[in-house]
């Protein structure tokens, strides 16, 4: 009795692969011959293991048993442990059992009548190195013929992502977020996007599109603002924008009347987490796909990376207004700043016209008296602050600066001191000093807001209303 696989589901796919002209190698109609087949490389690495094959009556010859391997091996590679040479040079052995070499027989000997005399155990043994010394390609059968169209046939079946909202496959929507998609989808083909026709895979590649179209549509608009935090968009997407000003034919609320949106924590982390779900997707585990894996991955962690900045931002906030205190004060150590401007000369008209009001007021006061400086420079914010650093004075001054908060920007105080070190009083300096937390301005927290509105409103009975009214 011939040996049979115990894998028959293996055995089906191998038989399968080396059908030929929609029949097996031998015709059905023919009694049946079954013969067992072991192929090795030379050396000893084995190719397929012993399985039974049908080869009827007919005239098949063992060369021809060898060529129909060969095409069932590039075919469908999943059932070989190697793929088999086309040129390689093979030697067949025939014998009663599956130990041993048994009988060597010519290639051209019908495998059937030659089984039937020595044994049904068929033993192919294939010289590679032989192969690749060998110039001349033999011409291809009948059946290399088939199989190399059935190969090409589905090469036709590879697709590409589909268009949005187009007619004939064409990128030619004019809508924001079709015309999004559609450019997205050419970034993506021009990654080599391109996969097996199946509804599977057509499926996941709208859902990466789509993810990737929903991501950058939300901030388009906010480039420049992610841009200030380093954050940008991938490498592959930067044509969708301007890299010099940030702008884009797509999502521009302004344009049509529409308020811009602000940032929300909320919205990047469903972005995010949409990004990051569409590349566990098993058409984007292929080695293959790893440009169009990394864009979605790192635009997820873009987004993510803002998304923690405005979270940290919003706690840092609301940690401030539950404080019993003001945020910033004169004794913080952080707020404020004392230094000195020592007298000279100046040759250079400019800064002489520029401070002669200062100037002429100091001359006008005693040593230690207070002045507000900002009263005297520039509400410009650029030349206030060219007037702040490049001060320079024909007598010695003290300069206090505060920052106080909001939008008041920083606040400076100056006073007059003696020209030589000696004569200066510390003290007079202090006295100052605290003479000027006096006139800055206090900003107090909610929370004390609150606190006070609350405590106020049990004294007096008074309502919210009356605090704002």
């Amino acid at each position: 009795m011939p040996y049979m696989p115990q894998n028959s589901s293996y055995m089906r796919n191998v038989v399968d692969s080396i059908v030929f002209d929609g029949k097996m190698a031998a015709s059905h109609s023919s009694p049946s011959n079954y013969v067992s087949i072991k192929v090795v490389r030379k050396g000893g690495n084995v190719v397929t293991d012993w399985y039974a094959i049908d080869v009827g009556e007919g005239e098949l010859t063992f060369i021809q048993l060898y060529e129909r391997l060969v095409a069932a091996s590039e075919f469908r590679p999943q059932n070989f442990r190697h793929v088999l040479s086309r040129t390689a040079a093979v030697n067949f052995y025939v014998n009663e059992e599956k130990c041993g070499r048994g009988v060597e027989v010519y290639s051209g000997l019908q495998v059937g009548q030659a089984t039937r005399q020595f044994g049904c155990f068929v033993r192919m043994e294939v010289d590679k190195t032989a192969a690749e010394s060998t110039d001349d390609p033999r011409p291809k059968s009948a059946f290399e013929v088939m199989m190399s169209a059935s190969r090409d046939q589905s090469q036709h079946q590879m697709m590409w992502p589909s268009y949005a909202g187009t007619s004939g496959g064409v990128n030619n929507n004019v809508r924001g977020h079709t015309m999004l998609y559609n450019s997205i989808v050419d970034l993506l083909k021009a990654q080599g996007f391109r996969f097996i026709r199946t509804k599977g895979n057509e499926a996941s590649s709208k859902e990466i599109v789509y993810a990737i179209r929903n991501a950058v549509w939300y901030i388009l608009p906010h480039l420049k603002t992610l841009a200030d935090r380093s954050i940008h968009l991938p490498e592959a997407l930067g044509s969708l924008y301007n890299r010099n000003d940030y702008s884009q034919v797509y999502n521009n609320p302004v344009l049509h009347r529409h308020n811009l949106g602000q940032l929300s924590s909320k919205d990047l982390d469903m972005h995010a987490q949409e990004l990051y779900k569409v590349a566990c997707l098993p058409l984007l585990q292929q080695e293959k796909f790893k440009h169009v894996k990394d864009i979605v991955v790192n635009l997820g962690k873009n987004l993510s990376k803002y998304n923690e900045h405005l979270q940290a931002s919003n706690q840092k906030v609301q940690e401030q207004r539950k404080q019993m205190f003001p945020v910033r004060t004169v004794e913080d150590g952080c707020s404020s700043a004392l230094r000195v401007i020592e007298a000279k000369a100046r040759s250079d008209a400019k800064l002489i016209t520029r401070y002669a009001n200062i100037e002429s007021y100091l001359d006008s006061v005693e040593e230690y008296q207070l002045c507000f400086l900002n009263d005297f420079a520039p509400s410009d914010y650029r030349k206030r602050y060219e007037y702040m650093n490049e001060l320079q004075l024909p007598m010695s001054v003290e300069v206090y600066t505060y920052k106080s908060g909001n939008s008041l920007g920083a606040l400076h105080f100056v006073w007059k001191i003696p020209a030589t070190k000696e004569t200066r009083d510390l003290n007079q300096t202090s006295k100052l000093m605290h003479l000027a937390e006096k006139e800055v301005p206090v900003y107090h927290t909610r929370e004390m807001r609150r606190r006070f509105r609350d405590r106020f409103s049990l004294v007096t009975k008074a309502t919210a209303s009356n605090f704002y009214g």
